[in-house]
Protein backbone atom coordinates (compact mmCIF):
# COMPACT_ATOMS: atom_id res chain seq x y z
CA UNK A 1 0.00 0.00 0.00
CA UNK A 2 1.34 3.44 -0.93
CA UNK A 3 2.60 5.80 1.72
CA UNK A 4 2.97 9.28 0.19
CA UNK A 5 5.15 11.87 1.93
CA UNK A 6 4.32 15.50 1.14
CA UNK A 7 7.29 17.83 1.07
CA UNK A 8 7.77 21.46 0.11
CA UNK A 9 10.78 22.14 -2.10
CA UNK A 10 12.66 25.36 -2.84
CA UNK A 11 13.15 24.72 -6.55
CA UNK A 12 10.86 22.96 -9.03
CA UNK A 13 12.39 23.63 -12.46
CA UNK A 14 15.94 22.89 -13.51
CA UNK A 15 17.41 24.36 -16.67
CA UNK A 16 20.06 22.57 -18.69
CA UNK A 17 22.87 24.19 -20.64
CA UNK A 18 21.51 22.63 -23.84
CA UNK A 19 18.42 20.71 -24.99
CA UNK A 20 18.67 17.04 -24.06
CA UNK A 21 19.81 14.96 -27.04
CA UNK A 22 17.23 12.22 -26.48
CA UNK A 23 14.24 14.04 -25.03
CA UNK A 24 14.83 17.65 -26.23
CA UNK A 25 14.11 19.04 -22.77
CA UNK A 26 15.75 22.37 -22.00
CA UNK A 27 13.97 22.43 -18.65
CA UNK A 28 13.23 19.60 -16.23
CA UNK A 29 10.27 19.18 -13.88
CA UNK A 30 9.24 16.23 -11.71
CA UNK A 31 6.43 16.43 -9.12
CA UNK A 32 7.33 13.10 -7.49
CA UNK A 33 10.34 11.17 -6.17
CA UNK A 34 10.33 7.35 -6.31
CA UNK A 35 7.71 5.40 -8.24
CA UNK A 36 4.78 3.09 -7.62
CA UNK A 37 5.40 1.16 -10.82
CA UNK A 38 8.10 -0.69 -8.91
CA UNK A 39 10.15 -1.73 -11.94
CA UNK A 40 12.81 -4.11 -10.67
CA UNK A 41 15.51 -2.84 -13.02
CA UNK A 42 14.99 0.86 -12.23
CA UNK A 43 18.24 2.74 -11.76
CA UNK A 44 16.40 5.02 -9.34
CA UNK A 45 16.69 2.28 -6.73
CA UNK A 46 20.47 2.77 -6.52
CA UNK A 47 21.98 4.38 -3.43
CA UNK A 48 23.35 7.33 -5.37
CA UNK A 49 19.86 8.87 -5.60
CA UNK A 50 19.46 8.83 -1.81
CA UNK A 51 15.86 7.65 -1.91
CA UNK A 52 14.85 6.38 1.52
CA UNK A 53 12.20 3.86 2.46
CA UNK A 54 10.33 1.51 0.13
CA UNK A 55 10.93 2.72 -3.44
CA UNK A 56 7.45 1.84 -4.72
CA UNK A 57 5.48 2.78 -1.60
CA UNK A 58 7.16 5.74 0.11
CA UNK A 59 6.53 8.25 -2.66
CA UNK A 60 7.72 11.80 -2.04
CA UNK A 61 5.21 14.35 -3.34
CA UNK A 62 6.47 17.87 -3.98
CA UNK A 63 3.39 19.43 -2.49
CA UNK A 64 4.12 23.01 -3.48
CA UNK A 65 4.77 22.18 -7.14
CA UNK A 66 1.86 24.20 -8.53
CA UNK A 67 2.46 27.23 -6.29
CA UNK A 68 6.12 27.35 -7.39
CA UNK A 69 5.23 26.92 -11.06
CA UNK A 70 2.81 29.85 -10.91
CA UNK A 71 5.73 32.02 -9.81
CA UNK A 72 8.48 30.57 -11.99
CA UNK A 73 6.89 29.81 -15.36
CA UNK A 74 5.98 33.41 -16.30
CA UNK A 75 9.60 34.42 -15.63
CA UNK A 76 11.21 31.96 -18.05
CA UNK A 77 13.22 33.96 -20.56
CA UNK A 78 14.28 31.32 -23.05
CA UNK A 79 11.74 29.32 -25.05
CA UNK A 80 12.25 25.56 -24.90
CA UNK A 81 10.79 22.17 -24.09
CA UNK A 82 9.85 21.38 -20.50
CA UNK A 83 10.43 17.70 -19.73
CA UNK A 84 8.17 16.14 -17.11
CA UNK A 85 9.24 12.98 -15.23
CA UNK A 86 12.76 11.76 -14.71
CA UNK A 87 14.71 8.53 -14.71
CA UNK A 88 13.66 7.83 -11.13
CA UNK A 89 10.00 8.82 -11.16
CA UNK A 90 7.00 8.68 -13.47
CA UNK A 91 4.78 11.77 -13.45
CA UNK A 92 1.86 9.51 -14.37
CA UNK A 93 2.34 6.89 -11.67
CA UNK A 94 -0.94 5.79 -10.00
CA UNK A 95 -0.80 8.46 -7.28
CA UNK A 96 -1.18 11.11 -9.99
CA UNK A 97 -4.70 9.86 -10.70
CA UNK A 98 -5.75 11.14 -7.27
CA UNK A 99 -3.52 14.23 -6.96
CA UNK A 100 -3.54 15.54 -10.56
CA UNK A 101 -0.36 17.58 -10.00
CA UNK A 102 0.98 16.72 -13.46
CA UNK A 103 -2.29 17.74 -15.09
CA UNK A 104 -2.33 21.09 -13.28
CA UNK A 105 1.30 21.66 -14.24
CA UNK A 106 0.46 20.98 -17.88
CA UNK A 107 -2.29 23.59 -17.77
CA UNK A 108 0.12 26.22 -16.49
CA UNK A 109 2.69 25.33 -19.14
CA UNK A 110 -0.02 25.52 -21.80
CA UNK A 111 -0.99 28.98 -20.57
CA UNK A 112 2.52 30.34 -21.24
CA UNK A 113 2.60 28.46 -24.58
CA UNK A 114 5.68 26.36 -23.91
CA UNK A 115 6.04 22.82 -25.29
CA UNK A 116 6.40 19.70 -23.14
CA UNK A 117 7.72 16.19 -23.42
CA UNK A 118 6.98 13.36 -21.02
CA UNK A 119 8.63 10.03 -20.25
CA UNK A 120 6.18 7.44 -18.96
CA UNK A 121 4.99 3.86 -19.10
CA UNK A 122 1.56 4.79 -17.77
CA UNK A 123 -1.69 4.78 -19.71
CA UNK A 124 -2.95 7.55 -17.41
CA UNK A 125 -1.39 9.92 -19.93
CA UNK A 126 -4.54 9.41 -22.05
CA UNK A 127 -6.39 11.57 -19.53
CA UNK A 128 -4.49 14.66 -20.64
CA UNK A 129 -4.81 14.36 -24.40
CA UNK A 130 -7.16 17.34 -24.31
CA UNK A 131 -4.31 19.54 -23.04
CA UNK A 132 -1.83 18.10 -25.54
CA UNK A 133 -4.22 18.94 -28.37
CA UNK A 134 -4.40 22.54 -27.15
CA UNK A 135 -0.59 22.63 -27.03
CA UNK A 136 -0.43 21.41 -30.60
CA UNK A 137 -1.76 24.79 -31.68
CA UNK A 138 1.72 26.20 -31.06
CA UNK A 139 4.12 23.18 -31.04
CA UNK A 140 4.35 19.56 -32.20
CA UNK A 141 4.08 17.83 -28.83
CA UNK A 142 5.64 14.41 -28.31
CA UNK A 143 5.86 11.85 -25.49
CA UNK A 144 8.19 8.96 -24.73
CA UNK A 145 6.83 5.56 -23.77
CA UNK A 146 9.02 2.95 -22.08
CA UNK A 147 8.62 -0.41 -23.80
CA UNK A 148 11.20 -3.16 -24.42
CA UNK A 149 9.17 -6.26 -25.15
CA UNK A 150 5.80 -7.52 -26.37
CA UNK A 151 5.96 -10.43 -23.88
CA UNK A 152 3.36 -9.81 -21.19
CA UNK A 153 4.91 -12.39 -18.86
CA UNK A 154 8.32 -10.74 -18.92
CA UNK A 155 6.74 -7.33 -18.35
CA UNK A 156 4.70 -8.60 -15.39
CA UNK A 157 7.86 -9.93 -13.73
CA UNK A 158 10.07 -6.87 -14.11
CA UNK A 159 7.41 -4.11 -14.19
CA UNK A 160 4.94 -5.50 -11.63
CA UNK A 161 2.78 -2.41 -11.11
CA UNK A 162 2.96 -0.87 -14.57
CA UNK A 163 0.23 -1.13 -17.23
CA UNK A 164 0.37 -4.20 -19.43
CA UNK A 165 2.09 -4.20 -22.80
CA UNK A 166 -1.25 -4.32 -24.62
CA UNK A 167 -2.56 -1.36 -22.62
CA UNK A 168 0.55 0.67 -23.47
CA UNK A 169 0.24 -0.16 -27.14
CA UNK A 170 -3.38 1.01 -27.13
CA UNK A 171 -2.36 4.27 -25.42
CA UNK A 172 0.31 4.83 -28.07
CA UNK A 173 -2.24 4.27 -30.83
CA UNK A 174 -4.61 6.76 -29.21
CA UNK A 175 -1.90 9.40 -28.94
CA UNK A 176 -0.90 8.90 -32.56
CA UNK A 177 -4.53 9.10 -33.69
CA UNK A 178 -4.63 12.53 -32.06
CA UNK A 179 -1.45 13.54 -33.93
CA UNK A 180 0.72 13.46 -30.81
CA UNK A 181 4.27 12.31 -31.53
CA UNK A 182 5.41 9.15 -29.75
CA UNK A 183 8.92 7.86 -29.23
CA UNK A 184 9.95 4.66 -27.50
CA UNK A 185 12.53 4.47 -24.76
CA UNK A 186 13.59 0.84 -25.14
CA UNK A 187 15.34 1.01 -21.81
CA UNK A 188 16.62 -1.29 -20.61
CA UNK A 189 16.98 -4.33 -22.78
CA UNK A 190 17.59 -7.25 -20.40
CA UNK A 191 20.50 -9.59 -21.32
CA UNK A 192 19.42 -13.12 -22.35
CA UNK A 193 15.74 -12.17 -21.82
CA UNK A 194 14.65 -9.25 -23.99
CA UNK A 195 18.06 -8.66 -25.55
CA UNK A 196 17.38 -11.34 -28.17
CA UNK A 197 17.00 -11.01 -31.92
CA UNK A 198 13.42 -12.34 -31.99
CA UNK A 199 12.27 -10.04 -29.19
CA UNK A 200 13.90 -6.98 -30.73
CA UNK A 201 12.62 -7.63 -34.25
CA UNK A 202 9.08 -8.39 -33.05
CA UNK A 203 9.00 -5.21 -31.00
CA UNK A 204 10.39 -3.00 -33.76
CA UNK A 205 7.98 -4.44 -36.33
CA UNK A 206 5.03 -3.78 -34.03
CA UNK A 207 6.16 -0.24 -33.30
CA UNK A 208 6.55 0.49 -36.98
CA UNK A 209 3.09 -0.94 -37.60
CA UNK A 210 1.50 1.50 -35.14
CA UNK A 211 3.57 4.38 -36.55
CA UNK A 212 5.78 5.43 -33.64
CA UNK A 213 8.20 8.18 -34.61
CA UNK A 214 11.50 6.95 -33.20
CA UNK A 215 13.18 4.60 -30.73
CA UNK A 216 16.21 4.93 -28.46
CA UNK A 217 17.63 1.66 -27.04
CA UNK A 218 19.75 1.14 -23.93
CA UNK A 219 21.19 -1.94 -22.22
CA UNK A 220 20.70 -2.81 -18.56
CA UNK A 221 22.90 -1.07 -15.98
CA UNK A 222 23.10 -2.58 -12.49
CA UNK A 223 24.85 -0.29 -10.05
CA UNK A 224 26.45 -2.24 -7.17
CA UNK A 225 24.30 -2.25 -4.05
CA UNK A 226 20.60 -2.72 -3.44
CA UNK A 227 19.57 -2.44 -7.10
CA UNK A 228 21.90 -5.21 -8.21
CA UNK A 229 21.02 -7.39 -5.20
CA UNK A 230 17.29 -7.06 -5.86
CA UNK A 231 17.65 -7.75 -9.58
CA UNK A 232 19.72 -10.89 -8.95
CA UNK A 233 17.05 -12.16 -6.54
CA UNK A 234 14.46 -11.75 -9.30
CA UNK A 235 16.68 -13.64 -11.74
CA UNK A 236 17.31 -16.42 -9.20
CA UNK A 237 13.55 -16.83 -8.69
CA UNK A 238 12.34 -16.57 -12.28
CA UNK A 239 15.37 -17.44 -14.43
CA UNK A 240 17.67 -19.55 -12.20
CA UNK A 241 19.51 -20.91 -15.25
CA UNK A 242 20.67 -17.37 -16.06
CA UNK A 243 21.99 -16.40 -12.62
CA UNK A 244 25.57 -17.53 -13.23
CA UNK A 245 25.63 -15.69 -16.55
CA UNK A 246 24.40 -12.50 -14.91
CA UNK A 247 26.91 -12.78 -12.08
CA UNK A 248 29.69 -13.03 -14.65
CA UNK A 249 28.27 -10.33 -16.91
CA UNK A 250 28.08 -7.77 -14.09
CA UNK A 251 31.10 -8.90 -12.09
CA UNK A 252 33.08 -5.75 -12.91
CA UNK A 253 31.01 -3.67 -10.44
CA UNK A 254 31.61 -0.34 -12.14
CA UNK A 255 30.08 2.80 -10.70
CA UNK A 256 27.71 3.06 -13.68
CA UNK A 257 26.86 -0.64 -13.49
CA UNK A 258 27.30 -1.50 -17.17
CA UNK A 259 27.90 -5.09 -18.31
CA UNK A 260 31.36 -6.46 -19.09
CA UNK A 261 30.68 -7.20 -22.75
CA UNK A 262 30.92 -4.71 -25.59
CA UNK A 263 27.46 -3.50 -26.70
CA UNK A 264 28.62 -2.38 -30.14
CA UNK A 265 27.15 -5.28 -32.13
CA UNK A 266 23.83 -5.18 -30.27
CA UNK A 267 23.32 -1.50 -30.98
CA UNK A 268 24.60 -1.93 -34.53
CA UNK A 269 22.07 -4.68 -35.27
CA UNK A 270 19.22 -2.67 -33.75
CA UNK A 271 20.13 0.43 -35.76
CA UNK A 272 20.50 -1.48 -39.02
CA UNK A 273 17.06 -3.06 -38.61
CA UNK A 274 15.56 0.31 -37.73
CA UNK A 275 17.03 1.72 -40.96
CA UNK A 276 15.56 -1.21 -42.87
CA UNK A 277 12.02 -0.56 -41.65
CA UNK A 278 12.38 3.23 -41.60
CA UNK A 279 12.30 3.92 -37.86
CA UNK A 280 14.30 6.96 -36.72
CA UNK A 281 16.97 6.75 -34.02
CA UNK A 282 16.23 10.18 -32.55
CA UNK A 283 13.24 12.49 -32.31
CA UNK A 284 12.66 13.74 -35.88
CA UNK A 285 13.33 17.37 -36.76
CA UNK A 286 9.67 18.08 -37.56
CA UNK A 287 8.87 17.85 -33.84
CA UNK A 288 11.66 19.63 -32.05
CA UNK A 289 11.97 22.49 -34.54
CA UNK A 290 8.65 23.76 -33.12
CA UNK A 291 9.75 23.20 -29.53
CA UNK A 292 12.97 25.21 -29.55
CA UNK A 293 14.36 28.48 -30.81
CA UNK A 294 16.17 28.16 -34.14
CA UNK A 295 19.59 28.40 -32.55
CA UNK A 296 18.80 25.41 -30.32
CA UNK A 297 17.27 23.58 -33.30
CA UNK A 298 20.61 23.84 -35.11
CA UNK A 299 22.45 22.75 -31.98
CA UNK A 300 20.30 19.64 -31.61
CA UNK A 301 20.36 18.83 -35.31
CA UNK A 302 24.17 18.97 -35.38
CA UNK A 303 24.29 16.68 -32.34
CA UNK A 304 21.92 14.21 -33.98
CA UNK A 305 23.76 14.33 -37.30
CA UNK A 306 27.06 13.45 -35.63
CA UNK A 307 25.41 10.47 -33.93
CA UNK A 308 23.62 9.30 -37.09
CA UNK A 309 26.71 9.70 -39.28
CA UNK A 310 28.93 7.95 -36.75
CA UNK A 311 26.47 5.05 -36.58
CA UNK A 312 26.82 4.63 -40.35
CA UNK A 313 30.63 4.85 -40.19
CA UNK A 314 30.64 8.21 -42.01
CA UNK A 315 33.58 10.47 -41.22
CA UNK A 316 32.38 13.26 -38.89
CA UNK A 317 35.65 15.16 -38.47
CA UNK A 318 34.47 18.22 -40.46
CA UNK A 319 31.03 18.07 -38.90
CA UNK A 320 32.56 17.86 -35.44
CA UNK A 321 34.77 20.88 -36.15
CA UNK A 322 31.81 22.88 -37.42
CA UNK A 323 29.83 21.92 -34.32
CA UNK A 324 32.62 23.07 -32.03
CA UNK A 325 32.79 26.41 -33.85
CA UNK A 326 29.04 26.83 -33.65
CA UNK A 327 28.82 25.93 -29.96
CA UNK A 328 31.61 28.36 -29.10
CA UNK A 329 29.73 31.15 -30.89
CA UNK A 330 26.35 30.14 -29.45
CA UNK A 331 27.55 29.89 -25.85
CA UNK A 332 29.05 33.37 -26.07
CA UNK A 333 25.87 34.83 -27.58
CA UNK A 334 23.58 33.21 -25.00
CA UNK A 335 25.81 34.29 -22.11
CA UNK A 336 25.75 37.86 -23.40
CA UNK A 337 21.95 37.93 -23.52
CA UNK A 338 21.56 36.14 -20.17
CA UNK A 339 23.49 38.95 -18.46
CA UNK A 340 21.21 41.63 -19.90
CA UNK A 341 17.67 41.59 -18.59
CA UNK A 342 16.56 44.11 -21.20
CA UNK A 343 17.38 41.68 -24.03
CA UNK A 344 15.21 38.86 -25.36
CA UNK A 345 16.55 35.52 -26.54
CA UNK A 346 14.37 35.87 -29.65
CA UNK A 347 16.84 38.53 -30.74
CA UNK A 348 19.40 35.78 -31.15
CA UNK A 349 17.10 34.02 -33.62
CA UNK A 350 16.81 37.24 -35.60
CA UNK A 351 20.59 37.56 -35.69
CA UNK A 352 20.94 33.94 -36.78
CA UNK A 353 18.36 34.43 -39.52
CA UNK A 354 20.37 37.33 -40.94
CA UNK A 355 23.61 35.35 -40.74
CA UNK A 356 22.10 32.42 -42.64
CA UNK A 357 20.79 34.68 -45.38
CA UNK A 358 24.05 36.57 -46.01
CA UNK A 359 26.38 33.55 -45.60
CA UNK A 360 27.97 34.93 -42.44
CA UNK A 361 26.96 31.67 -40.72
CA UNK A 362 29.35 29.76 -42.98
CA UNK A 363 32.19 31.96 -41.78
CA UNK A 364 31.30 31.17 -38.16
CA UNK A 365 31.29 27.38 -38.58
CA UNK A 366 34.00 27.34 -41.30
CA UNK A 367 31.86 25.10 -43.50
CA UNK A 368 29.94 26.68 -46.43
CA UNK A 369 28.23 23.45 -47.51
CA UNK A 370 26.84 22.87 -44.04
CA UNK A 371 25.82 26.52 -43.83
CA UNK A 372 23.74 26.17 -47.01
CA UNK A 373 22.21 23.00 -45.58
CA UNK A 374 21.17 24.83 -42.40
CA UNK A 375 19.75 27.66 -44.48
CA UNK A 376 17.48 25.18 -46.27
CA UNK A 377 16.35 23.85 -42.89
CA UNK A 378 15.85 27.11 -41.00
CA UNK A 379 15.00 29.64 -43.73
CA UNK A 380 13.36 27.49 -46.40
CA UNK A 381 11.63 25.08 -44.00
CA UNK A 382 13.09 21.85 -45.42
CA UNK A 383 12.79 18.65 -43.38
CA UNK A 384 15.53 16.07 -42.78
CA UNK A 385 15.02 12.32 -42.96
CA UNK A 386 16.82 10.61 -40.06
CA UNK A 387 16.84 7.25 -41.85
CA UNK A 388 18.08 8.26 -45.31
CA UNK A 389 20.06 11.29 -44.01
CA UNK A 390 18.67 13.42 -46.83
CA UNK A 391 16.58 16.55 -47.05
CA UNK A 392 12.95 16.09 -47.95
Amino acid sequence: MRNPHFKDVKKIINKGKSPDSWYTGLYGLSPYIACEHGCLYCDGRAERYRIEGDFEKDIVVKGNTIDLLKKVLPKLREYGTIALSSGISDSYQPLEKDLEITREALKLIRDIKYPVTLLTKSTLIKRDIDIFKEMKEYANIHVHFTLTTLDENISSIFEPNAPSVSERLEAIKLLKSNEIGVGISAMPYLPYITETKDNIVDLLDKLKEIDVDFLVPMVLALRPGRLKELYFKVIAKNYPHLLKKYEDLYSNNTEYGGPRYNNYNLYKNIREYMDTIGLAQRLPLKYYRTQLNNYHTIELLLDHMMTLYRNKNIDISRLKEANQNYMSWLNNERSYIARRRNMNFDELDSKLDSMLRNDEFGEIIKNKKLSHFMREIIIDGADYDYCTLKLK
